[in-house]
């Protein structure tokens, strides 16, 4: 009888179907047949949870990196024996990717792909405009000024983001409090810290920007913010690495003339990783499938996706590419970091996106007339007061 596995990866990472043509060889090599299931990002998380609670389900999953501690909490994941995780080839990993796998000293999970945030800017605005583009985004202050500059030169929208209540407006923010020397949470995972005042810096450094957001711009979901940018709408966008500027989506004078950077600050690094759960009865198996997924041989296939980026070292440094995305993609990874892997960041995570999303709308109205860091100030602050209750809001 042929043992079956059960899959599931998220639909980012299966386009065009490929994946199936690509799982063969292992169900050759070990008699298996794997059953693969797509789950979408913006919903994984429900099925996610009730694999765990219920115990049933499949045998590994993809996962959001910053879900391994609740998956853990729920005993819901099987830890990779010391034996496993030596043949994964820990050191051949993002160092970073590769501790966020690990939770109160076990490794549950593998790093698989990651991701950034970038600026897509164009050449042709900035060049008129007289903005350097290898002096504007170095830091959060020469960004400003080339905003700015390219305000005064005319521009009605010189730079973007998604204002919407969206995960990617916290992704994209946190390269702004890093860079403050600021932080979300201390050391031990467990310590608010979004309202020391280096990271209130950071918020209004980032919020600041928006001065510069015209009111059409305003209120957009990621989807619309990247549409703008690619209809000639805006100078700057800030977006993920899944922007592409291809015929059938972006007017011409858009793809002649974009290019991209990592940016300013410590840039966000996300990824996804691979997990066994500890309900399969196959757990051996399951973990073999692991290393096949994780694999260079796998990977250095597998990144000839679009926005998909290896998670070892060497595949990111293989292949020099001329696109400006990759260039600017993996310049962000190896000198980004990531969220931290702990209990609490979930739940700081879903309350600091709410409260992003509230700072817009009253950025927007400001009918108090405060100042950005007054406006920010308010909201972080109280959130931070809310968290730190006993009732966590």
């Amino acid at each position: 009888m042929t043992v079956e596995l059960e899959l599931t990866v998220m639909d980012g990472t299966n386009p065009g179907g490929v994946l199936t043509e690509r799982l063969r060889p292992f169900e050759e090599a070990h008699k298996v047949k794997i059953n693969l299931t797509i789950l979408a990002w913006e919903s994984a998380w429900t099925d996610i949870v009730k694999y765990g609670l219920y115990g049933r389900g499949p045998d590994v999953s993809e996962i959001g990196s910053t879900w391994l501690a609740s998956l853990v909490g729920m005993n819901a994941l099987r830890p990779f024996e010391d034996a496993e995780a030596e043949r994964l080839e820990p050191q051949a990993f993002l160092p970073q990717l590769w501790d966020n796998g690990i939770y109160e000293g076990a490794l549950y999970g593998i790093p698989w792909f990651a991701d950034t945030r970038l600026i897509y800017y164009r050449r042709d605005i900035l060049k008129r405009a007289g903005v350097n583009p290898s002096q504007a985004f170095t830091s959060a202050q020469s960004l400003e000024q080339a905003i700015g500059q390219l305000k005064k030169a005319g521009v009605d929208t010189p730079w973007l983001v998604p204002t919407d209540r969206t995960l990617n407006n916290l992704h994209i923010l946190a390269a702004w409090v890093w860079g403050a020397g600021g932080d979300f949470l201390g050391a031990d995972g467990r310590e608010i810290l979004i309202d020391r005042p280096e990271s209130l810096e950071g918020f209004a450094n980032y919020f600041r920007l928006g001065r510069h957001i015209s009111a059409r711009a305003m209120g957009l979901s990621d989807n619309l913010a990247n549409r703008r940018f690619r209809q000639d709408k805006a100078a700057m966008l800030a977006s993920g690495p899944w922007v592409r500027l291809t015929e059938a989506e972006s007017l011409k004078v858009v793809r002649d003339n974009y290019d991209a950077a990592p940016l300013p600050g410590v840039p966000f690094i996300g990824s996804s990783h691979m997990v066994v759960w500890k309900h399969s009865p196959h757990g051996e198996l399951a973990c073999k499938l692991v290393e096949f997924l994780t694999s260079a041989d796998f990977q250095r296939e597998f990144y000839q996706v679009p926005s998909l980026f290896p998670s070892r070292t060497a595949l990111l440094e293989e292949e020099l590419r001329d696109d400006p995305v990759w260039r600017a993609s993996v310049e962000s990874i190896r000198r980004g970091r990531t969220f931290p892997v702990a209990s609490l960041w979930g739940l700081l995570e879903d309350r600091l996106s709410v409260e992003i999303g509230k700072i817009w709308g009253d950025f927007a109205t400001n009918t108090r007339s405060e100042s950005v860091e007054g406006l920010v100030g308010r909201h972080i602050t109280a959130l931070a007061q809310r968290l730190r209750a006993p009732s966590g809001f």
